[in-house]
C-alpha cells in the first residue's frame, strides 16, 4: 500500500477566510485612523482660535485698564475701541488689530482645502450691569461704573462645510478701568 504524504498547511477556503479577516481589521484600523487624525485637527483648530481670542481679548482688557478715556461704537459687525492712545478694531470678517497692526495672524480658513474653521460670530464690549445681591451705592457702583464687560463668540467647523457649527465658544472678560473712575471722579470735583 502506497502511503499519501501531506503536508501542513492551508486549504483554500482558510486562506480565503483568513484574507478576508485581515482586509476587515485594516479597513477598520485604517478609519479608525483617519477618525483620530480628523479629531486632532478639530482640537488643533480648537485651541488656534482660543489662543487667539484669549490673546486680543487680554490685549483689549490691556489698553483698557491703562485709559484715561475710553469710546467704542459698533456700526454692523465691526467694533472700534478708542483708548488714549490707542485704536483697536475688531472685525467679525477680517479680525482683530490694533493700530492698524494684528500680533497674531487671522485664519479663519484651513490652508489644505479652503474650508472654514471658524467664525467670529458676536463681539460685544458693554457697561457692568448689577446682578442681585450687589451694593448699588458708593464707591461699589463708582467701580462698576468703571469696569466694561468683553464678550465675544466664535463658531467652530469641521471640513465637512456643515451649515451649522459642531461647537460654539464664549469668552468673556470683566476689566475694572482705574484711569475711567479717577477721571469720572475728577470731572465730579470739577
Amino acid at each position: 500500500m502506497i502511503k499519501k504524504s501531506y503536508k501542513e498547511g492551508f486549504s483554500l477556503p482558510e486562506l480565503l477566510v483568513n484574507l478576508i479577516i485581515v482586509a476587515a481589521v485594516t479597513v477598520s484600523m485604517f478609519l479608525v485612523f483617519i477618525e483620530v487624525k480628523r479629531q486632532t485637527d478639530l482640537e488643533y483648530d480648537k485651541e488656534e482660535i482660543r489662543e487667539y481670542s484669549n490673546l486680543y481679548l487680554d490685549l483689549i482688557a490691556r489698553e483698557l485698564r491703562g485709559s484715561q478715556t475710553l469710546s467704542y461704537n459698533t456700526v454692523l459687525s465691526r467694533t472700534k475701541i478708542q483708548t488714549d492712545d490707542t485704536e483697536i478694531i475688531v472685525d467679525l470678517n477680517n479680525g482683530i488689530t490694533k493700530n492698524d497692526s494684528s500680533y497674531y495672524v487671522y485664519q479663519p480658513k484651513r490652508s489644505d482645502d479652503g474650508s472654514k474653521k471658524y467664525v467670529l460670530k458676536k463681539f460685544k464690549i458693554d457697561d457692568v450691569s448689577p446682578t442681585l445681591g450687589d451694593n448699588l451705592i458708593g464707591e461699589a457702583q463708582d467701580a462698576r461704573n468703571a469696569s466694561r464687560k468683553i464678550t465675544l463668540e466664535v463658531l467652530l467647523y469641521t471640513k465637512e462645510e456643515q451649515m451649522t457649527p459642531y461647537d460654539t465658544l464664549r469668552f468673556e472678560r470683566i476689566v475694572f478701568c482705574p484711569g475711567l473712575l479717577i477721571t469720572d471722579k475728577n470731572d465730579g470735583n470739577s
